[in-house]
């Protein structure tokens, strides 16, 4: 997902971020210049809103996933593209937690036929956005 909506783009991680130590280079937004918002207010966890751009993927990824991180330390992940939410994975990739748009149904497919994900479903007509 990172690679594929890379570009104009934020991804947010949230969670206990402190063996997550982001190269300087990688571009921090503010939160209150950012559509992504927390989802935990209590207890308060870290909070990073980054740049996501084709050439900050491998840092962030050299970041998060030793060790796990990206499922024992970080709580939620988001990503913004042109201004609105099009990935969330939440409570550590929870299969029931997982939501995407702005995305292909041919992109799911090829993600599916890679065995990156295990499957997907259309949103219900009456889902809230």
């Amino acid at each position: 997902m990172m690679r594929f909506l890379a570009g104009d783009a934020q991804i947010v991680f949230e969670g206990d971020l402190t063996r997550c130590e982001f190269p300087p280079t990688i571009p921090r937004v503010s939160e209150d210049r950012s559509i992504l918002k927390r989802q935990t207010l209590t207890p308060k966890l870290d909070f990073l809103i980054l740049g996501l751009e084709q050439d900050t993927i491998s840092a962030i990824l050299d970041t998060v996933l030793p060790h796990n991180r990206y499922i024992e330390d970080i709580i939620h992940i988001q990503i913004a593209k042109d201004g609105n939410l099009s990935f969330g994975c939440y409570d550590q990739f929870d299969s029931e937690c997982i939501v995407c748009s702005g995305v292909t149904t041919e992109f799911l497919d090829v993600l599916l036929s890679q065995g990156i994900i295990k499957s997907w479903v259309k949103a219900p007509i009456n889902a809230i956005s």
